[in-house]
């Protein structure tokens, strides 16, 4: 009978799968970053109503506005 269908090897097969999981999910953080540094996303400043008092572009000079389904 293969190792992975007994019931001692199922278990160590559950319990290692999480701990893959994460090895890659970290070793491709490490490899391929995210750019969250880089991002300097624009920002609307609003009032307690909501209304925006004012606006700042990104850094490439573009002016990004909030909006919803229903706008």
């Amino acid at each position: 009978m293969p190792r992975l269908l007994t019931k001692r090897g199922c278990w160590i097969t559950l319990a290692a799968a999480p701990f893959l999981l994460f090895l890659a999910a970290w070793g491709a953080d490490k490899r391929w970053p995210l750019p969250l540094h880089e991002v300097n996303p624009a920002r609307v400043v609003v009032a307690q109503d909501g209304t925006p008092l004012w606006r700042f572009a990104d850094a490439d000079g573009i002016w990004r506005y909030p909006v919803t389904i229903e706008d």
